[in-house]
């Protein structure tokens, strides 16, 4: 069963779009890597039912939560019943784990675990699908202890 394992526990930076976990924060998914042609090296076993479906994301790093344009923010905010989702989907794009298809849907997963509003679920994953891109490929992140000190963000 998929399940948030804990609260997100961190800090804003002074610019207010950047957040930097303080702990480590956990999510168990259940859409299976395997099913979309990867495998699950890059998982941790879920203590429950000991399948490579636990996501790990680090004490330190950083994230924008959901990377949308300033000028959309008045209908897809950053912040909000998605941004636990956000959080695990920056660090899957950020470790490139089980390839994007399967990150993009543990996204969809988790924001409806969360009970994100049904516009935001209908929005956010062909955003992502689109502006996602440059985060993948490495011309866009990830965020850093630098870019943390420094101002930059995804």
């Amino acid at each position: 069963m998929a399940r948030f394992l804990d609260t997100i526990d961190g800090k804003f930076h002074d610019d207010g779009t950047r957040f930097k976990l303080n702990i480590p924060f956990r999510y168990v998914t259940d859409i299976d890597p395997k099913s979309f042609g990867y495998d699950d090296a890059g998982l941790e076993l879920d203590p429950e039912t000991g399948l490579h479906r636990l996501i790990v994301v680090p004490a330190g790093f950083v994230t924008d939560f959901a990377s949308t344009p300033k000028s959309l923010w008045s209908v897809a905010p950053p912040i909000g019943r998605h941004s636990k989702g956000a959080l695990i989907h920056d660090w899957l794009y950020t470790k490139h784990l089980e390839g994007r298809p399967w990150a993009d849907r543990v996204f969809l997963e988790a924001m409806e675990l969360n009970g994100t509003p049904y516009f935001i679920k209908k929005v956010y994953p062909p955003m992502v699908r689109v502006a996602g891109r440059a985060a993948w490929d490495g011309t866009n992140g990830p965020l850093n202890d630098a870019d943390w000190n420094n101002g930059h963000c995804i």
